[in-house]
């Protein structure tokens, strides 16, 4: 049977071939060694289905999407020396079920037209690994092996030194099964130089379901610290646990980390603190290994609607193209799902904090928690498979659900009961615990969890900017065009008192709606729909979505065909009338005008987010995290990424194609040191970095109608060790040249060193209201790997006028050194090309192109 791809046009829309008839998966099992019993294990399966074995029915029943099912095999289920059937047979409602929230619908995926109850659904199948284990009946088998570590004194305020701070214990403990009782020696050690193996203690292992807890003692000397990007290295060590014959091993680093709600500078409010239970209302500051931590990062979805099509590689480079984005923090959002080991494996190794929801939402009843003990064994399980990673820094209850009730007597209480190493935290956003945390740290205290009732502001969710202007199945106003504000220039407040010592705010979420490439979109649509308006006449959306009122079912109007543009999530007329002009043609198809509005789209997105973080670095706030990091499928949504799944639909970078906006955050939105200008020639140059910094700062005016550029001013700033550490100071010359139509401007903050800390360009006017030279001739040449360079191909540009936010696009797998960047006549500019898995020089060679403002004015 040939399935077409799913994303294409509206097939997914079709979804008859999936919910109106029973799939069934089957293989078979040589079962070879008699004397062994068998562990079935199923990692994980989706949407509701039941085992047989031999054609027999088994009664087990798996419901829960993110819960590992395992069942023994007991005597006569299979017969030694033959072929055995285990069958999967998809046969069984999952209306009492669990699974991944944003299947079948969100502001940012497709919406489909069915339903699992009152909730979409899309896909599901087996997405994870099915195996037996094999288990000698004299053995038992380690299901979990569980590793956290506690450092062995007070939580610092200042960074720990290497080998001169309290140590860690480790305390690692076996989860285990085994068909009988028997005594086995237990013992445990690590690869830290000078660690033997624990002395083996025999124990007795009941039959069934047990656990022991093995202790390790780390001294200081024998270990480095684990730090988050940019903070320091990422030493990890081996730890490897016996139970007889039987091993288990896990890769741990070691950190402390805090999540301080009071002021923790003041003597006063610790002393007080001591003796509460319960969070503060003084912002949220986290501190690793006693440092205080500028978190700079964005919220992960799920990579695909379509979990089958997960991949090791692809999470790992998603995470990589983070850390190269200069974030330091990915909130694992609470409804997708767990994620792949890789991802978690990649942050370990890259210093990359992930702040974790566990899977709860709040769209409809199936997806928030009930207590059942299903879901308590989910909780369970997942916390003892992840929580021996240092990267993972805090456990949230559910994405925007507020956090009373069962969110607190049963879904953090499960996880608390788990681990007691990291931070706790009620919802995302939340105002807190009145009771059941340590103030000084947010760690489990062992009493029950309360929250707070009372709003304190001190994690924020939004603002967001939704596309609007076009009938489609998420628009914010709906039916209605809204020009959004484009805030130039930047308005600063040079009166913001900035350090952790003041009232701040975690901004968790805040983001704007954005299409794709023609790359990634044009492959999924056919082409005579190559346009943001589709080709078609507006569809009526008017109807709201029967599981949430604020997505819209969306129909063709009488005879009319479909508009396949208005299923793609939010359009975005509202950017590209805001920054372009409300004179943009978006009723265009083809492949030029389809360039051009989606070109217009991203720049769009990453100017509207510019001018927003650019405040907000002005602001006392210590966490950044832009809603979205990555798309779910290849179309709209609000990611910097787009959806980096390859090997199905055409187009697709693994990980993602950096869009626009993730090369600003990496040139300087991001970076811990940056300065810009703005209303009134107020500017400020900011160091959220954990080291002290001399910097240099200057400001120079380009000029649109003969490109000349001219420095303007200069500040030269000795900024201690952030996060927080803010100067202020004035240019007049950028207040006097603010009105100019043919002026735009360029931040660039060298170091002591006189490395490039941060770069960027400034607009005082939307791209509609300066003169942008529209026939400058800009020329590219690619030299190949022969040449002495860090990067496979280089790409040599040149032009005879100033070409403002050029933007190079490939089908090659992998991103450029930067873009989105002005290019200046007489001034060499060469821009590498970092490859990724399976990159490909002559695909690059062949696909190749370069956009810039000057081309669609």
């Amino acid at each position: 049977m040939c399935i077409r791809d799913r994303y294409y046009e509206l097939v997914w829309k079709n979804s008859s071939l999936w919910h109106q008839l029973e799939w069934s998966f089957s293989t078979d099992i040589d079962l070879a060694h008699t004397e062994q019993y068998g562990l079935l294990v199923f990692d994980g399966v989706k949407m509701g289905a039941s085992v047989r074995v031999n054609g027999n029915a088994t009664g087990w029943v798996m419901t829960d999407q993110f819960l590992r099912y395992n069942w023994s095999l007991g005597a006569g289920m299979l017969v030694p020396g033959e072929r055995n059937r285990l069958e999967v047979i998809f046969d069984h409602p999952t209306v009492d079920g669990r699974w991944m929230a944003c299947t079948g619908g969100w502001d940012w995926g497709p919406i489909s037209d069915s339903f699992e109850g009152p909730d979409h659904s899309f896909s599901y199948g087996i997405w994870k690994s099915v195996y037996l284990l094999g288990v000698p009946a004299s053995q038992p088998a380690i299901k979990h092996m569980v590793a956290q570590s506690f450092y062995n004194a007070d939580l610092p305020r200042v960074p720990l030194q290497e080998g001169h701070h309290a140590g860690f214990t480790l305390n690692i403990t076996l989860h285990l099964w085994a068909e009988a009782s028997s005594l086995s020696p237990v013992s445990a050690r690590g690869t830290w130089p000078g660690d033997w193996p624990s002395p083996p203690t025999t124990i007795q292992i009941p039959a069934g379901e047990s656990s022991v807890t093995l202790t390790l003692t780390v001294p200081s000397p024998r270990i480095s610290l684990w730090w988050p990007v940019g903070a320091g290295s990422q030493p990890m060590y081996e730890v490897q646990a016996w139970v007889g014959d039987v091993s288990a091993t896990r890769r741990i680093g070691f950190r402390t980390v805090a999540m301080v709600t009071g002021n923790d500078t003041d003597t006063a409010w610790r002393d007080q603190a001591g003796s509460q239970g319960g969070s503060g209302d003084h912002g949220i500051v986290f501190r690793v290994n006693g440092a205080a931590m500028m978190l700079r990062g964005a919220n992960m979805i799920p990579m695909d609607n379509m979990e089958g099509r997960y991949s090791p590689s692809a999470h790992a480079q998603l995470v990589r193209s983070a850390v190269d984005g200069n974030m330091n923090v990915l909130r694992v959002w609470g409804g997708g799902v767990f994620l792949p080991d890789a991802f978690y494996d990649t942050a370990d190794e890259v210093g990359m904090l992930v702040y974790h929801d566990m899977m709860y939402s709040t769209t409809t009843q199936s997806h928030i928690p009930h207590g059942s003990e299903q879901e308590r064994q989910e909780i369970v399980h997942n916390v003892r498979r992840l929580s021996h990673h240092p990267s993972i820094f805090v456990w949230n209850a559910c994405n925007e659900c507020g956090g009373q009730g069962l969110y607190a007597s049963f879904v953090m209480t499960a996880v608390a009961e788990q681990d007691w190493s990291r931070p706790i935290w009620p919802s995302c956003p939340s105002s807190g615990w009145s009771a059941g945390i340590q103030p000084l740290t947010g760690l489990p205290s062992g009493l029950p969890l309360h929250t707070l009732s009372k709003s304190t502001g001190i994690e924020a969710h939004g603002p967001y900017f939704n596309g609007n202007g076009w009938p489609a199945v998420n628009q914010a106003p709906a039916n209605k065009l809204l020009v959004r504000d484009p805030h130039l220039p930047v308005q600063i407040d040079n009166g913001t008192l900035r350090g952790v010592q003041f009232r701040n705010v975690f901004g968790s979420e805040f983001g704007a709606s954005v299409f794709s490439s023609f790359e990634s979109m044009a492959p999924t649509l056919a082409s005579q729909h190559w346009g943001v308006h589709g080709g078609e006449p507006k569809a009526n959306c008017s109807t709201g979505d029967p599981s949430n009122s604020f997505w819209k079912v969306c129909s063709a109007v009488g005879e009319n065909s479909p508009n396949p543009m208005a299923q793609r999530n939010y359009p975005c007329d509202d950017l590209i009338y805001g920054y372009f002009g409300i004179g943009q043609d978006l009723d265009a198809t083809g492949e030029f005008p389809f360039k051009r509005q989606l070109y217009q789209c991203m720049v769009g997105q990453a100017l509207s987010l510019k001018s927003d973080i650019e405040q907000r670095r002005n602001m006392n706030q210590f966490g950044l995290l832009t809603w979205q990091l990555n798309e779910i499928w290849p179309t709209g949504g609000w990611g910097s990424l787009e959806y980096g799944t390859v090997g199905w639909t055409p187009g697709q970078v693994l990980g993602g194609r950096w869009k626009p906006l993730h090369y600003l955050l990496k040139s300087s939105l991001y970076a811990d040191v940056m300065a810009t200008c703005g209303a009134g020639a107020a500017c400020y140059v900011v160091n959220d970095g954990v080291k002290a910094v001399d910097a240099v700062v200057e400001i120079s005016a380009i000029s649109l109608r003969n490109s000349s550029t001219k420095p303007i001013c200069s500040h030269t700033a000795q900024l201690p060790a952030g996060p927080g550490a803010i100067e202020y100071f004035t240019c007049p010359e950028f207040g006097a040249l603010l009105p100019s139509k043919e002026i735009i401007f360029s931040s660039v903050v060298r170091g002591n060193s006189g490395g490039t800390l941060s770069e960027h360009t400034i607009l005082a006017h939307t791209p509609a209201n300066l003169t942008i030279p529209s026939d400058a001739r800009v020329e590219m040449e690619v030299t190949g790997s022969a040449a002495a360079t860090e990067f496979p191909v280089t790409v040599a540009l040149s032009t005879d006028k100033v070409a403002v936010f050029v933007v190079l696009t490939t089908l090659a797998q992998g991103r450029f050194q930067e873009n989105m960047f002005v290019l200046l006549p007489g001034v060499s500019k060469v821009v590498g090309f970092v490859p990724f898995e399976k990159f490909d020089e002559q695909e690059f060679r062949q696909t190749l192109r370069l956009e810039h403002l000057g081309m669609y004015m």
